[in-house]
């Protein structure tokens, strides 16, 4: 078999095509990598949606914030609108869609015109909490690594014996931004509405039963 030597017309053809070749799958790559990232993008940004649900904030809303990041994107969340004990869920990160939360749309602003200001969780983080705080009887969206640690707004508490629930606390949910870079699972709790405090028995046909809502929880008693 005739070896090529370098300076062979046939030998810079082969190295031209083998160096083709491997951009095209460094692009076929990176391709598939831009596809995945906007495959999980779509599985964040809003598709499922229901009350309280924590999603990846979208461009429009990242928009809000001045001199945004966008290094940080991957650990901005919104919190979609909710409804507390007949009040309506407020405080920076939710997005105020109360008309009709469980529809897919994206706002920039909340229905009553104010601008949706995303959340950045903390970076390295295992558990980055979203809970409702309803300690002025008004239930406001918080959030952070520590929910024992003091808020700053001086109408509302600390939740110093999280994670035990309390009448005036509820978690939403949790992620995860020390997991995989650039990605930050989301652990959501909180599914549905609490619009009132009460109970309803009844009878399944295999014995009584007893729904019991508290300002925490909703449970089978």
């Amino acid at each position: 078999m005739d070896i090529l030597s370098p300076g062979d017309p046939s030998h810079q053809n082969w190295r031209k095509i083998n160096a083709a070749a491997r951009l095209q799958d460094r692009r076929a790559a990176q391709l598939r990598q831009r596809e995945a990232r906007h495959s999980r993008w779509q599985f964040d940004r809003g598709e499922g949606m229901h009350p309280f649900k924590i999603y990846l904030a979208q461009p429009i809303q990242l928009a809000n914030i001045a001199s945004f990041d966008f290094s940080t994107a991957w650990r901005a969340f919104t919190v979609r609108a909710g409804n507390f004990f007949g009040t309506d869920l407020t405080g920076q990160g939710c997005d105020g869609h109360n008309l009709n939360p469980d529809d897919d749309s994206i706002p920039a602003e909340t229905d009553d015109g104010h601008a949706v200001i995303p959340i950045v969780a903390t970076a390295n983080t295992a558990k980055y909490y979203f809970w409702v705080d309803y300690t002025a009887q008004k239930p406001t969206l918080q959030s952070g690594a520590d929910p024992t640690a003091a808020v700053t707004d001086p109408t509302l508490t600390a939740w110093l014996n999280f994670p035990s629930f309390d009448p005036v606390h509820l978690l939403i949910g949790q992620v995860n931004t020390s997991a995989t870079p650039g990605y930050a699972p989301i652990r959501q709790f909180l599914r549905f509405d609490l619009p009132a405090a009460g109970q309803i028995s009844g009878c399944n046909g295999y014995g009584n039963f007893q729904l019991v809502y508290v300002p925490w929880s909703l449970k089978s008693a």
